[in-house]
């Protein structure tokens, strides 16, 4: 199995202070994704067009769902083409009207149990 960094951060509820190194392939592809889906293109040296960009999709009006769901696909298989070619997932990707804002939510699904949501919402800049 491959060695990777430990990426989690304090703030998540599932942080380890005593991990460094992962080597659960299945861990490490969960890591990837949401990287890829809470990274804003630009945001990574040397990677520029790495991150999802989720909350832009919320201003704009003419992307669908499935335009969001096959560039979430398109940059899973460009940044870990090994895990996404093992490791069977799906995305899901619905839009919400909320009270004060609109939302996207972003479900990753492998073997048929969601393993990772992720809400986007604007940002308070």
């Amino acid at each position: 199995m491959p060695l990777d960094v430990y990426l989690k951060i304090p703030e998540d509820p599932n942080y380890d202070p005593t991990q460094i190194e992962i080597e659960d392939d299945l861990f490490n592809f969960v890591q990837y994704i949401e990287m890829i889906l809470t990274t804003n293109r630009g945001e990574v040296f040397g990677a520029p067009e790495l991150g999802a960009n989720l909350e832009s999709y919320l201003w704009n009006q003419h992307i669908t769902a499935g335009t969001i769901k096959s560039e979430i696909n398109r940059q899973i298989f460009q940044m870990c083409p090994n895990l996404s070619a093992r490791i069977a997932f799906e995305v899901d990707v619905q839009f919400f009207k909320g009270d004060i804002t609109d939302y996207i939510l972003v479900d990753i699904i492998i073997e048929g149990e969601k393993v990772l949501g992720i809400v986007s919402t604007p940002s308070a800049n």
